[in-house]
């Protein structure tokens, strides 16, 4: 059986793989890995199999990874809407203070891969989504 590190479990594709490897418990033991325990319970109701972590600090995604056989890292910087739409203007958004995109999908991906890279056991799974009109 593989144990594998799912960052990002509480977001929108991170939560799917999670449930859907810990649907397969033959063949994996899934860790989730995200930021906000408040999430994790309010999205799985329990924090059982999660690790309360941020992707900035390096040596806590190495603690995360130490005994995992693979890696799934699924974290993306998200916006915030902070004005909604009206009256034919688009909605304005901004990013929380830590949660910028260099800071999240630049740094805290490197972050990931360093970790891993440090851990010759860990195999990496990285997924990237583009949106195509």
């Amino acid at each position: 059986m593989k144990k594998v590190l799912v960052t990002g479990a509480t977001g929108r594709t991170g939560s799917l793989v999670f449930k859907k490897l810990a649907n397969q418990p033959k063949e994996f033991t899934v860790i989730g890995f995200a930021r906000s325990p408040e999430k994790i319970e309010q999205m799985f109701g329990l924090t059982k199999n999660f690790i309360v972590g941020n992707i900035s600090n390096q040596s806590q995604i190495e603690a995360a990874m130490e005994d995992c056989d693979g890696l799934v890292i699924l974290t993306s910087a998200i916006p915030k809407m902070v004005v909604p739409p009206s009256q034919g203007k688009p909605p304005e958004f901004a990013y929380n203070l830590g949660e910028m995109p260099e800071t999240v999908d630049y740094q805290g991906q490197v972050n990931q891969i360093n970790a891993a890279t440090h851990l010759p056991h860990v195999k990496m799974y990285y997924l990237e989504f583009h949106k195509i009109s």
